[in-house]
């Protein structure tokens, strides 16, 4: 309901009208009601592209470090073969970037380190070998043995020179497909 009285015009009787107007409730709220619809719907519809763009961006930027963290606990946990795909110049990219470096070098000073007990070994045992051994003799035909086994190699001597520039082999080991030279003079 809405009141207003009626203005005076000039040159028009008073007559102490007023005007009441009055219209149904649902037609006078009906546009407040579609603009509240529309806001609501618009909010909400806003609200959800905001947040799928947010979950977007963020498994975005999440996903490579997840991925680090991941790659460096395999590494952790001992396989050396991880490695990050690199991609971009960014942060990120010099992260996977040192990863990868660091398994690598983890796995060269792995195998470094099991190359250096296993000589370690080799020399332990030559050692208790030498130990032994009761003449002198036997412990250089002992090391000359024992050294070619542990270099792998099909003949190993051990040469004495002389004062005049000469000298002989005092100790040879060699393999079956080989000829002996022990005592030979040069």
């Amino acid at each position: 309901i809405a009141y207003s009285p009626f203005a005076k015009l000039e040159g028009l009787p008073d007559m102490g009208w007023h005007n009441v107007i009055a219209i149904d409730t649902k037609t006078a709220f009906a546009a407040q009601q579609q603009l509240l619809i529309t806001f609501l719907l618009g909010t909400s519809v806003t609200a959800l592209a905001v947040a799928a763009l947010a979950v977007f961006l963020a498994d975005r930027g999440t996903r490579p470090v997840l991925k680090a963290a991941d790659a460096v606990a395999k590494i952790g946990q001992g396989d050396l073969d991880t490695r990050l795909h690199i991609s971009g110049t960014d942060e990120l990219a010099q992260l996977a970037s040192n990863i990868n470096s660091m398994a690598g070098d983890l796995e060269t000073l792995l195998t470094e380190q099991k190359l250096s007990a296993e000589r370690s070994g080799i020399l332990k045992n030559i050692i208790i070998k030498l130990v032994a051994a009761s003449t002198s003799e036997d412990i250089l035909n002992l090391a000359v043995y024992e050294s070619r086994l542990a270099l792998a190699a099909d003949r190993l001597v051990y040469y004495s020179f002389e004062n005049d520039d000469t000298g002989k082999i005092i100790a040879e080991s060699i393999t079956q497909n080989h000829s002996a030279i022990l005592n030979s003079e040069f």
